[in-house]
C-alpha cells in the first residue's frame, strides 16, 4: 500500500473509532440514570426485573428500593413471605408512614424487605438498615396508589448470623404500627406456596451455639386449614418462646398433584 492510500486508510478508520466511540457515549447519556443507581445500590435486588417504564416501578427512592416488577417466571414450591410480632391495621394513606420496629441483632445491619400478597401484583419493598438501628419510617406512597392494605402485604426482616460451623440467614420479627402500639399478639408467620398443597406440617425447635435444634417445641403439627391453592398467602400463627434464642422451623408439605417438600428458616427471640 502507497504512503498516501496508507494515511486515507489511517485517518478512515479514526473517523470510524470517533464515530463509534460518540455513538457509545450518546447510549450511555441515554440510560435511565435509575437504572445505574439500582445496580449500585445496596438497598436493590439486582435479580429483580423492574418495570422501567411504569412510573410505580421498583427503584431506588431515598433510603429504601420499592415499586412494582415483572413476574419472574419461576415458582418454588414454598417460600415464607412474612414474620412479624405485631402488625397494626393501618390507613393506606399517603401523609403518616408506618413505623417498623425490631430488636437490633448484635453489630449486624439487617434487610428489611416488605411484598405484596395480592395476586398478579407484583410488589416488593427493600432496604438495607445498619447495624445497630432499630426502627425504619416506611413511607405509604406506593402502597395508598396501589390500594394495598394488612392483609395485602408480607414483611420479613433478616441478618446474617454464624450458627457452628455454618452461616444462615436468620430473621428477625418486626413490630409494626402507624398510631399506636399493637398489644402483644403470637408470631405471625405467612408462607405462599407455588402449587396446590394437601396440607402443612409444622416443627418448631430453639437450636443450641452450634446450630443443632434441640428437643421440639412443636413437632409435625399439621396447619390444617384444609385448603391450599398455589399462591393464596397461608397465615399460621406462632406461639411466642418462652426463652430468649434463635429458633428452626420446618415446614413440610404434602403436595396435591403427589409428592412432598420442606423448607427452613431460622429467627431470633428476644425477651
Amino acid at each position: 500500500m502507497g504512503e498516501q492510500a496508507h494515511a486515507r486508510e489511517s485517518k478512515r478508520r479514526l473517523t470510524l473509532g470517533r464515530t463509534a466511540y460518540a455513538l457509545l457515549g450518546s447510549l450511555l447519556l441515554a440510560l435511565p440514570i435509575g437504572h445505574a443507581v439500582h445496580a449500585q445500590s445496596p438497598h436493590c435486588d439486582a435479580d429483580l426485573n423492574p418495570a422501567s417504564s411504569n412510573p410505580l416501578g421498583y427503584r431506588l427512592r431515598g433510603d429504601r428500593c420499592e415499586g412494582v416488577y415483572i413476574q419472574e417466571v419461576a415458582a418454588t414450591v414454598l417460600r415464607l413471605v412474612s414474620l412479624t410480632e405485631s402488625f397494626e391495621t393501618f390507613e393506606p394513606t399517603r401523609d403518616r408512614p408506618l413505623i417498623v420496629e425490631w430488636t437490633p441483632p448484635s453489630n449486624q445491619p439487617l434487610h428489611l424487605r416488605a411484598q405484596s400478597l395480592k395476586s398478579r401484583l407484583y410488589y416488593r419493598m427493600d432496604s438495607e438498615r445498619p447495624a445497630g438501628s432499630a426502627s425504619f419510617e416506611w413511607p405509604l406512597d406506593l402502597v395508598a396508589a396501589l390500594g394495598l392494605t394488612r392483609n395485602d402485604l408480607g414483611v420479613l426482616a433478616w441478618t446474617a448470623r454464624r450458627l457452628g460451623s455454618a452461616e444462615r440467614l436468620v430473621h428477625i420479627p418486626v413490630r409494626i404500627r402507624q398510631r399506636t402500639t399493637p398489644a402483644p399478639e403470637p408470631y405471625r408467620m405467612v408462607l405462599v406456596p407455588g402449587v396446590q398443597v394437601e396440607e402443612l406440617f409444622l416443627s418448631v425447635a430453639r437450636v443450641d451455639a452450634n446450630g443443632q435444634p434441640g428437643p421440639y417445641s412443636i413437632d409435625k403439627m399439621p396447619v390444617g386449614l384444609g385448603y391450599y391453592p398455589a399462591g393464596r398467602a397461608v397465615v399460621v400463627p406462632l406461639r411466642i418462646p418462652s426463652i430468649a434464642g434463635v429458633y428452626r422451623i420446618d415446614v413440610g408439605a404434602t403436595l396435591t398433584q403427589g409428592g412432598v417438600s420442606a423448607i427452613t428458616a431460622y429467627f431470633a427471640h428476644s425477651t
